[in-house]
């Protein structure tokens, strides 16, 4: 039985995510999350807090060591208040995981995973994939290419491309 090890991970760590193949030196952040109702009721130094997290996130593939130092050491805040940072940080991290912003979890030292693997949504990428290689997507009758990461329509008359709107359903292969 190997040494456990308490990691943080960050709930819904996809949607800050923009892509997963490569190092991320970059996260998403809209601005939306201003009237997020649970970041809403964060003080400002937890907000920093939950922003440091997530960026923490992404380079420890959403298994932050719960480390008092290394987290301090890599989100750097301080209050005037507080000379101990520890203490802001325990408080913090208590009250991002009664809003379910984190969790919490045991890592033991054998690998094993914090986070179960959404078997599922790769299956359903994996096809998407392997149906778009023998079919093309079209928009009304107009063909569409995929490209940086979005879906775009080319008109008939090849001029401008358009990025497409619309949902996927929308969206025919042919």
């Amino acid at each position: 039985m190997g040494i456990k090890q308490k990691v943080i991970v960050v709930n819904n760590l996809d949607k800050y995510q923009h892509y997963r193949d490569r190092n991320i030196i970059w996260i998403k952040l809209y601005v939306d999350i201003l009237q997020d109702y649970k970041f809403c009721q964060l003080k400002d130094n937890e907000k920093w807090i939950f922003l440091g997290l997530i960026l923490l996130a992404v380079k420890n593939d959403n298994q932050t060591p719960l480390n008092s130092q290394y987290i301090s050491q890599n989100i750097i805040f301080s209050t005037a208040k507080h000379t101990n940072r520890t203490r802001p940080l325990h408080v913090a991290l208590r009250k991002l995981e009664k809003l379910k912003l984190i969790s919490i979890k045991l890592l033991s030292s054998c690998y094993q995973d914090a986070i179960p693997i959404r078997e599922d949504k790769i299956r359903e990428e994996e096809k998407r994939v392997v149906s778009s290689k023998k079919t093309k997507p079209y928009f009304r009758g107009d063909e569409m290419r995929k490209a940086q990461g979005k879906f775009w329509v080319i008109p008939k008359d090849n001029g401008k491309w358009l990025e497409f709107a619309g949902k996927e359903s929308e969206i025919t292969w042919k």
